[in-house]
């Protein structure tokens, strides 16, 4: 038995001691490590050092694990704590997800209406817990700060023979760039609609789905935030489906039919969401800046265009029946 494991089985009783430890993947920023006892387990380590931030996370898991079947609460250590410290790091321990988790390219129209329900649960539940103690996203870029860094990607995609075989990737970070240079780029925006907590990180490698596609678990809470709900509903069309129409519009039906957003709300989220995508450039950076190559998968294969050009097509069809 590993070290690693060994001082996991101090803190949990549930380890055994002949327990085994299993990387399962890696991700963009966390190793995924699976333990296998009586019963499997994922043990969590936190980027976090602040003990007052897990502690908020963990208080919420609980409280929404008692309403909802789909939040997954940290297992208690030996002493009744929802995380421990092993060497540097402070962990947490979970219990495996139910189902399985769907790859990107595999999911249906009926996948996206069942994430749409989901998402909707968890907004109504968190609409009921005081987020104070949780970030607000200032949604405030300065141009020229943004511009250069686009820039910068771009030399480096242009130096390199091994970056620039990706053409698309290097057209998609000059169209980016030529946008946030422009006149009609927006760098602020303040939202006009009530502010909750929302799960912040909510797409297909957070969600696991059972045989009937739909959602079973919901993990990793780490970015919950104060935002417009309509902020993230926006946010899961782009990440889950590419703004691709009739999953979108899937996703978006699926959330009304549990939460009904008046048209008002939704755009207002778009809007805010909007700013906020039309300016990432996490993934960029960390691929061809930090050598992080496990964050490509969150790199789009396809021309930059503007957030809100492919929103309104699909907000025309949900309200007026548009195409």
């Amino acid at each position: 038995m590993s070290d690693f494991v060994r001082e996991v089985s101090e803190n949990w009783s549930q380890i055994d001691a002949d327990a085994s430890l299993e990387r399962q993947s890696l991700g963009a920023t966390n190793h995924v490590f699976r333990i296998q006892s009586s019963e499997a387990f994922y043990p969590r380590k936190y980027r976090a050092r602040n003990v007052a931030q897990i502690t908020l996370e963990h208080e919420l898991l609980q409280k929404l694990s008692q309403n909802l079947n789909i939040i997954i609460a940290p297992v208690l250590s030996r002493d009744g704590c929802s995380f421990c410290k092993i060497g540097e790091d402070f962990y947490a321990l979970f219990p495996e997800a139910k189902g399985a988790l769907i790859e990107k390219s595999e999911l249906s129209e009926l996948h996206a209406f069942q994430l749409g329900k989901a998402l909707a649960d968890l907004h109504v539940q968190l609409a009921s817990v005081v987020g104070n103690d949780f970030p607000t996203i200032e949604l405030s870029w300065d141009k020229s700060t943004w511009v250069d860094r686009l820039q910068k990607i771009v030399a480096v995609i242009e130096a390199s023979s091994e970056f620039n075989s990706n053409g698309m990737v290097l057209r998609r970070a000059k169209q980016q760039r030529d946008y946030l240079a422009s006149s009609k780029a927006i760098h602020s925006y303040t939202p006009l609609t009530t502010k909750q907590l929302i799960h912040g990180d909510f797409h297909h490698f957070n969600v696991f789905f059972d045989s009937h596609c739909a959602v079973s678990d919901v993990i990793d809470w780490d970015l919950v935030q104060n935002m417009p709900p309509g902020y993230e509903v926006a946010r899961a069309c782009m990440y889950m489906f590419n703004m691709e129409p009739n999953k979108s519009l899937a996703l978006l039906k699926g959330y009304l039919s549990v939460n009904p957003l008046s048209r008002l709300e939704l755009n207002d989220g778009a809007k805010a969401w909007s700013v906020y995508a039309d300016h990432h450039v996490w993934a960029l950076e960390e691929v061809f800046l930090k050598n992080n190559t496990a964050a490509q998968k969150f790199i789009p294969q396809s021309d930059f265009i503007p957030f809100m050009e492919q929103w309104s097509k699909i907000e025309s069809a949900l309200f007026c029946g548009g195409t």
